[in-house]
């Protein structure tokens, strides 16, 4: 009797007993039925009638210990099994509909083993039921079902499966129990099977085999993972796993994107993650070397006597090129030892190849130093990183879960593993670098390290820490394209110096300022440099000092400053000299991440905002920064000023930490643009809002502020047909008001005047010594209120509501 869509139906079908080798041996009872109409193939039932009665009988002949009772007959039930090619349970073996051959005739020996042993345990051992690590174990050894799965793809080295099966039984045995079986996930049944087939290699008969191991087990009745885990991994206790590290940085302004686990600054041994460094550094690492058939050697795939190049050496990982390669000279060594602590890493005077490859202990570094490095080298040896793609194609973390996603996203990626005498990982690490920007510099790295566990185990975990601090938009999810912004305009460039809390990198280069006193950073006046300069802290950001009044004033800056004056014929008409200096621009450009732009103005202009306004106001600006060389300072970049967007700095140790919020919110509309047609491209905005505000300015001050000639005789808003004369300032002259007329745009008289707003009233105070301004709101009064945008906000408007609001022109795409 079996159920199908519901309604129990009786199946005639054949009932087969098969006879096995031996008089005393039980015979073991097939019955065969299908979930729809049509009966089993006659050819189909003798093929596993066949199989069954050799693998039993070799069954019992191996791990029979005392002689099974005749048992109950077997249901063979073909159906579908939840995505799974075969299941078992108590007497009924399932197998999926859609099997034939040699799968269907694999899968069933597999499933009757489970069979088997069930039957042994309940015998021998009192109803015990093994583990399902030691069942699954003991069905694809008896079985030899593991040649059929590891057909699928798995792990290149026995190494990677045993970490990862290892990581899965401990996250496994911590979690609350489930329905699911762990071998019922695809990469799990690999990784044990590859175990399984290494195990029959090295051993497949004799005392060092399964074939022992499983018999003392059943004579012990010892099913216990723990047990099954000494015999698979060659250990009896994993060396504990710390919490995992991971930090990510913007790769273009330097910005901390994440920082998980221990400090950033914690020093770890680096293993081979600093192949690249090696291979940029050293020529005698870049020849081609012939593979050899020791130890070192055994690289997946790769016969001894076959040529190697470097780019697969790296990719693979593989230890014996470099050993086999020729030793760098000292002078050369010390050169890289010194580079190496420049960025913070820690490491003997005299380093061996066998240090620098991470075989033998030595060189140890934080995840803060080894990013620096690699943003540099990314720089310095763009072939190099570049090499780092095949790392999840066909390198040491292929044929992963998520190594498509890596490859797919143009991610290089560096993993290192440190073991002890044992084999077990003491260190494991992956590096990330992200594609390039269109500057050329990786729009992220990234760096995670865990104790106790091994790159092929962390990259899952990578993945979904990038995800979380990456665009969720699939078509820019990796996306970050550069900014450039000119910055401190109203500060002339001969007065500014700039120094790093670390080492400044001066167009790529590192540099060792002899003018610095030791311990202190050295400081570089900007009127020493040359056009085209461009300058670099490896770790943080560069602090720009500079004169104000009464003292002196610094300020952080994300990414590279870089040296540009503007070109001499560049207009700059404007009412005073500072104003004219802010149009020119200025000769100080900071090259940063859009990302790290949007987030510096969204924090300047509006940081109180709530999210969906601040999201309105983030695509804006981003509108603003791809048409502002056109349109605001005729080919040169955005500045920093209110004649643009005002761009601040958001913090000075932490990256975007502090200013988490407005890093998010510009991330979240990466790959969105705001597009339609304009008169004007350039959007604007102001705080706006509708709260009243009175100012008194002096009346010589309004005189002197507007440059007249005449005193002031009245102040009056505009109110012409069209919008210009609305928004105006009729200001009439003379004792009685019958002198010179003249009118002012509203921008431009509250900005001379310091006005919040454009004033909608102006009068004399009671003792003519001053005049009296009254209005609303705050800012021209120009394109969105950020106030007005925020209302809309807290209603429950999204960010694409509050854009049609007040730009209807406009749409998000």
């Amino acid at each position: 009797m079996i159920a199908l869509n519901g309604v129990k139906r009786v199946l005639l079908l054949p009932m087969v007993a098969l006879s096995t080798i031996g008089a005393a041996k039980a015979p073991v009872v097939l019955d065969f039925q299908s979930s729809d109409e049509r009966p089993v193939p006659s050819a189909v039932v003798q093929d596993l009638t066949n199989e069954a009665g050799l693998a039993w009988a070799s069954w019992q002949q191996s791990f029979d210990l005392q002689g099974l009772r005749a048992p109950e007959p077997i249901r063979v039930r073909f159906q579908a099994v939840d995505g799974l090619a075969g299941r078992s349970r108590e007497n009924e073996i399932q197998l999926g509909r859609s099997l034939t051959g040699k799968d269907l005739v694999s899968v069933f020996r597999h499933e009757l083993a489970h069979v088997f042993l069930n039957r042994q345990a309940s015998a021998k051992c009192r109803g015990a039921i093994p583990s399902e690590i030691f069942s699954e174990t003991f069905s694809l050894w008896a079985s030899g079902d593991e040649s059929r799965i590891g057909q699928s793809g798995g792990f290149s080295f026995a190494s990677q499966a045993r970490d990862y099966l290892r990581d899965r039984l401990s996250e496994s045995a911590s979690a609350k129990p489930s329905a699911n079986s762990l071998f019922h996930q695809s990469k799990a049944a690999q990784a044990l099977s590859r175990l399984v087939a290494e195990a029959r290699r090295l051993h497949p008969s004799g005392p060092k085999s399964l074939d022992s191991f499983f018999l003392t087990a059943l004579y012990r009745c010892d099913f216990s993972p723990a047990n099954m885990s000494v015999a698979l991994f060659g250990e009896s206790q994993k060396v504990a796993l710390s919490k995992e590290s991971v930090l990510v940085i913007d790769g273009i302004s330097g910005e901390t994107l994440l920082n998980v686990g221990t400090q950033k600054t914690s020093q770890f041994p680096v293993a081979s993650i600093i192949k690249p460094f090696i291979i940029a550094e050293f020529p005698e690492f870049q020849r081609a070397q012939t593979s050899k058939a020791t130890l070192e050697w055994l690289c997946p795939e790769k016969a001894p006597g076959i040529s190697w190049t470097w780019p697969s050496a790296l990719a693979l990982s593989c230890n014996g090129f470099f050993l086999d390669s020729d030793r760098p000279g000292k002078e050369s060594v010390r050169k890289f030892t010194s580079r190496l602590r420049k960025f913070g890493f820690t490491s003997p005077d005299e380093l061996s190849t066998e240090q620098m490859i991470g075989l033998h202990p030595g060189i140890t570094a934080s995840l803060e130093s080894v990013l620096a490095y690699y943003s540099w080298l990314s720089g310095r040896a763009p072939e190099v990183i570049k090499e780092l793609h095949g790392t999840a194609i066909n390198g040491t973390l292929s044929g992963l879960l998520d190594s498509s996603w890596f490859s797919r996203n143009q991610i290089g990626l560096k993993s290192g593993t440190i073991r002890n005498v044992h084999g077990e990982p003491e260190h494991g690490w992956i590096v990330a670098i992200g594609p390039k920007s269109d500057l050329g510099r990786p729009t992220f790295l990234a760096a995670i390290h865990q104790r106790g566990s091994s790159p092929q185990i962390l990259l899952s975990r990578l993945r979904a820490h990038l995800q979380e601090v990456l665009s969720p938009n699939p078509l820019a999810r990796l996306s970050v394209p550069a900014a450039k912004v000119q910055i401190l305009g109203l500060v002339p460039r001969a007065s500014i110096s700039a120094r790093c809390e670390n080492q400044m990198l001066v167009n790529g280069s590192d540099v060792t300022d002899s003018r610095s006193e030791p311990g202190k950073e050295a400081t570089f006046e900007l009127s020493g440099l040359s056009d085209g300069t461009k300058l670099r802290c490896d770790r943080g950001p560069v602090l720009l000092k500079y004169p104000r009044p009464g003292g002196f004033s610094e300020r952080s800056y994300w990414g590279e400053i870089e040296l540009s004056a503007p070109p001499s014929a560049l207009k700059a008409s404007a009412p005073s000299v500072r104003q004219a200096r802010a149009r020119r621009g200025s000769e100080v450009l900071l090259v940063t991440s859009e990302r790290s732009y949007i987030a510096g103005v969204l924090a300047s202009e509006f940081p109180s905002g709530r999210a969906e306004s601040l999201k309105a106001l983030a695509l804006v600006v981003k509108f603003n920064l791809k048409n502002a060389s056109q349109f605001r300072h005729q080919g040169r970049p955005i500045c920093d000023t209110t004649h643009c967007q005002v761009f601040g700095t958001r913090n000075r140790d932490e990256g975007a930490r502090p200013g988490e919020k407005y890093s998010n919110i510009a991330q979240e509309i990466a790959g969105l643009n705001l597009v339609g047609e304009l008169k004007d491209p350039w959007l604007m905005f102001s705080i706006g809002g509708a709260k009243s505000w009175s100012k008194e300015v002096p009346s010589d001050e309004v005189k002197e502020l507007l440059k007249l000639q005449q005193v002031v005789h009245s102040i009056q808003r505009g109110n012409g047909p069209n919008e210009i004369a609305r928004n105006s300032i009729v200001v009439n002259l003379g004792p009685t008001g019958q002198g010179i007329r003249r009118t002012f745009p509203c921008e431009k008289f509250r900005n001379l005047l310091h006005l919040p707003s454009c004033p909608e009233k102006a009068f004399p105070s009671e003792e003519n010594s001053a005049w009296i301004f009254e209005g609303a709101g705050e800012g021209h009064g120009f394109g969105m209120d950020l106030i007005g945008a925020d209302r809309l906000a807290a209603e429950g408007r999204t960010s694409r509501e509050i854009l049609r609001t007040y730009f209807p022109g406009l749409e998000v795409r």
